[in-house]
């Protein structure tokens, strides 16, 4: 039998414990003071580079959906060139926003509902009516945010020093960039020998990154490499859920880095993975995570642990055996399986609630078969989000009372507190 305990990460933690002071949880206010939540947005989710969707929603020219944080709202769209574009949902006029919808397509153009101001796809500003002679419509494009995609997953960055970059508006890379610069680059491959059961995404121009931001590439690290097996691009969305929580946004991602609670929480989860069963990389700045493999006769992550679709093409035997699960800072939970892949992207909405988008993707080749569902997959997940989500709720009611002391972390929660000594070193630069 295995002991789990003297596994890598397991000793590595215990060595750490010896040598440093006992690591606590974070003080009530980084939960529970809505001034330090809105300072701690500016930092975390308005100074690094946040996944908003998947190129895959924006198949043809002038679809769009928007995500809004905060005060801002940004509308992430595809031009007729293919390029990729994040636009801050502000006209120039008057500051009317455009779009309120959250998904939809325009007919070629953007047009403000108020007095008609109209924009290309790309933001360029095209009509600008009853301004007086002389008026420069190229002075007035709607105002970008950083865009970039990696291997399927499009990311933006809100830092105010890109609002005005006109020629690097376009998501910087092309779609498969992550994946495919991992694999030595080359033209994208046909997803079968037969008809795709999707029509092919438009390959976006590869444009510069912003000078002034910092590349997605960085924040990544190796994660392009780790997972260019999976070829998430070629993948396709088979469900979305949407879920509203009473609950921190940081506690969600604490919550998804450790599986000490899968005994009491997820029973059914536990027959699956044992809880102490993770291989997790050593943390970093930009995100933490680690494999958990199945116990004996699991194939995938379903009710009764059977799998009813193919692997994912291109898996090492171990990536078949096992469910990587990392949380790439601030707002992306990444859950790679061997015949699927489960997003969650976090969308704070106060100190104290969180918007989460479920998002399960397959290969569309099983999608295409007559047989294909993927109701194990939900079932599981959803229930096990919603078990996950209803502790997070509790804890943050605990957090919010008067009598709440931090508390000493165990020394198999590393990735739990290397992500509160991210938290606390850039609340230190918030000081």
């Amino acid at each position: 039998m295995i002991d789990f305990l003297e596994r890598e990460p397991f000793r590595r933690a215990r060595d750490l414990g010896r040598t440093n002071p006992m690591h606590t949880t974070l003080p009530r206010r980084f939960y529970a003071d809505p001034d330090f939540y809105r300072s701690e947005l500016e930092r975390f989710y308005f100074n690094r580079w946040i996944c908003a969707g998947r190129a895959d929603q924006l198949p043809n020219s002038g679809d769009y959906f928007t995500r809004s944080l905060a005060d801002e709202s940004i509308i992430v769209t595809r031009d007729s060139a293919g390029a990729i574009h994040a636009l801050f949902n502000v006209c120039r006029h008057r500051g009317t926003r455009l779009c309120e919808q959250a998904e939809g397509r325009f007919v070629e153009r953007i047009q403000c509902p108020y007095h008609a101001w109209t924009y290309d796809l790309s933001g360029r500003l095209l009509a600008a009516p009853h301004m007086a002679a002389g008026f420069n419509k190229e002075d007035y494009p709607l105002h970008r945010a950083g865009c970039d995609v990696w291997d399927g997953h499009i990311f933006i960055h809100l830092r105010r020093s890109v609002l005005d970059a006109r020629e690097d508006s376009a998501c910087g890379s092309n779609e498969r960039e992550g994946a495919s610069e991992a694999r030595g680059g080359g033209a994208p491959r046909a997803l079968s020998d037969g008809p795709p059961a999707h029509p092919a995404l438009p390959a976006h121009p590869a444009l510069p990154a912003h000078p002034a931001l910092p590349a997605l590439r960085d924040q990544l690290g190796d994660l392009p490499e780790r997972f260019a097996a999976y070829r998430m691009a070629d993948l396709r969305l088979g469900r979305r859920i949407v879920y509203e929580v009473k609950a921190n946004w940081k506690l969600i991602v604490l919550n998804y880095n450790e599986c000490l609670h899968c005994p009491t929480l997820h029973p059914a989860l536990n027959k699956l993975h044992h809880y102490l069963g993770a291989d997790n990389v050593t943390p970093t700045a930009c995100y933490c995570g680690g494999a958990m493999g199945f116990r004996d006769g699991v194939e995938t992550m379903s009710m009764d642990g059977k799998r009813r679709r193919e692997y994912l093409p291109g898996l090492s035997e171990s990536q078949r055996q096992q469910v990587a699960y990392y949380s790439i800072y601030p707002n992306f939970l990444l859950s790679l399986h061997p015949d699927y892949i489960m997003t969650h992207t976090l969308w704070p909405r106060a100190h104290d609630r969180t918007q989460i988008v479920c998002e399960w993707h397959f290969h569309p080749d099983q999608m295409a078969k007559p047989d294909f569902h993927i109701d194990d997959a939900i079932e599981f997940w959803d229930l096990t989000n919603r078990q996950d989500w209803w502790i997070a709720e509790q804890s943050q009611a605990g957090i919010n009372s008067r009598v709440y002391q931090p508390g000493p972390y165990s020394e198999r929660e590393e990735l739990l507190w290397s992500f509160d000594e991210i938290v606390r070193r850039e609340a230190e630069r918030l000081a």
